[in-house]
């Protein structure tokens, strides 16, 4: 015959904190998908970590035999998709199990108006200059969610032969000229903030910086519009370098296969 475990149960409340009316700010039920959070339980009297523990709805279960009514425990949450900030709540544990109240508040972005109706792409890149994230947008820019730190926003127009670069240095190594060719805003990000980054005109990228042929001068020809197998094919091809520095000419002659 199997012994009935003891029953351990926490309450978990949400609540989300919004922007009230005149900057304050306020808190508000959060009806989302509590599964999304990975859940942290231990207890602070005896110093160690509830590894059993299942969420079930609005409650977190737990089996532990180590811990007594009236310890002191600790539960921390973590947003499996980044949008909240970690946050953490401590409570004491009665007869009927305990409470744990938390106070979501949600990761720093920015904000921005885009002048005109082209898409837009945007590359953001982290406080040593790497590439953080990469999205689009066109007319309004709303960021993903980030972690507290520096910032460096590329904005940029889309374009079929460019889509953004691991490090921000090499912008200036394709030749991309600040100002020109894209828009760079910089910015701390800050749990619980939205940073409004203005109306932004940007204009269109120069393509010819990235076309490494000349179109007048590039070309592919061969002898035969139908090609079988096994038999001889003539091909000249030509192309010259952009920069002017060199030019190549080829005629060949191979065999299908």
């Amino acid at each position: 015959m199997l012994n009935r475990l003891p029953d351990r149960k926490i309450t978990v409340e949400m609540n989300r904190v919004v922007p009230g009316e005149g900057g304050a700010e306020e808190s508000v039920v959060y009806s989302g998908d509590i599964a999304r959070f990975k859940y942290t339980l231990v207890n602070v009297t005896d110093d160690h970590e509830i590894t059993d523990c299942v969420p079930q709805n609005s409650n977190l279960w737990f089996l532990d035999n180590g811990t007594e009514l009236g310890d002191h425990l600790k539960l921390t949450v973590v947003d499996s998709l980044g949008e909240f900030a970690d946050a953490a709540t401590e409570f004491t544990l009665g007869e009927r199990g305990g409470k744990a109240i938390f106070s979501l508040i949600r990761r720093g972005s920015l904000y921005a108006k885009l002048e005109g109706d082209e898409e837009c792409q945007i590359s953001i890149f982290d406080k040593s200059g790497k590439l953080a994230a990469s999205e689009t947008a066109s007319r309004e820019y709303y960021s993903k969610c980030l972690q507290p730190g520096e910032y460096r926003f590329v904005f940029m127009k889309r374009s079929p032969l460019f889509y953004t670069v691991s490090e921000i240095g090499k912008l200036k190594e394709l030749g991309f000229e600040k100002g020109k060719d894209y828009l760079e805003r910089s910015c701390e990000i800050e749990d619980g903030r939205v940073i409004d980054a203005g109306i932004l005109e940007i204009s269109s990228l120069r393509n010819e910086r990235l076309q490494y042929t000349l179109e007048d001068e590039t070309y592919l020809t061969c002898n035969s519009r139908k090609i079988t197998v096994g038999t001889m094919v003539y091909v000249k091809l030509a192309f010259s370098n952009c920069s002017g520095l060199f030019c190549f000419r080829a005629d060949c002659v191979f065999r299908t296969s």
